[in-house]
């Protein structure tokens, strides 16, 4: 299991973050754990993360990535050094701050009539349910300007390549992803693509 924890400081109303590695010695084997600098930390744009994982795995990544990509430059490595070995201080006043946001946002999305939202207790997005406004009817206005993003079944048998940086012929890797105008579809190919040659060379017997 690979498992995003970038968001691990940003909970509210008492909710508590668990890894999935900690659950039992089994999870503990078989996670992969990501975490990043630009939530918690504020670097965002700096390019720098860190991962925990099985002695295997981790030096199969070690392996492809040094062959793959530059080194982080001095300057981030100093400061993601800084973020995890010095004060936390700034954590409980600019997670009030989020929170303020949050619930701003949360009340302002259910006063709209037909909107109905929940609140979020981690991260900061909100997901509005917005069925009973009309506005994904055929006739909406709305509908008929917006592409929706979706998984395209004939791409799985002709496609090679795409947004996630790898398809296989017989489709066990498409993701194809129909671009939404007006919105910005962030791809990963670089890492996508390391992540599963490190899972591969890790599997692999070599003798």
């Amino acid at each position: 299991m690979m498992s995003d924890e970038i968001y691990e400081h940003l909970l509210y109303d008492g909710a508590k973050h668990q890894s999935v590695a900690s659950f039992s010695p089994a999870h503990y084997d078989h996670t992969i754990v990501v975490h990043g600098f630009a939530k918690a930390w504020s670097m965002t744009g700096w390019r720098l993360g860190f991962l925990a994982a099985p002695e295997p795995i981790a030096k199969a990544i070690d392996a492809i990535q040094s062959h793959s990509t530059s080194n982080p430059t001095s300057f981030a490595q100093k400061g993601g050094v800084a973020a995890l070995t010095g004060s936390q201080d700034h954590l409980p006043k600019w997670l009030a701050e989020y929170d303020k946001r949050r619930t701003y946002a949360w009340k302002k999305l259910n006063s709209i009539p037909g909107i109905t939202c929940c609140n979020a207790r981690g991260a900061f997005y909100l997901f509005p349910n917005i069925s009973k406004t009309g506005l994904l009817s055929s006739a909406s206005p709305l509908a008929r300007t917006i592409t929706f993003a979706s998984v395209t079944p004939p791409a799985w048998r002709t496609s090679r390549r795409d947004l996630t940086g790898w398809t296989s012929s017989r489709g066990a890797w498409a993701n194809r992803v129909v671009p939404v105008p007006g919105v910005r579809i962030a791809s990963r190919p670089v890492r996508c693509w390391m992540l599963f040659c490190a899972l591969l060379v890790a599997a692999t017997p070599w003798g």
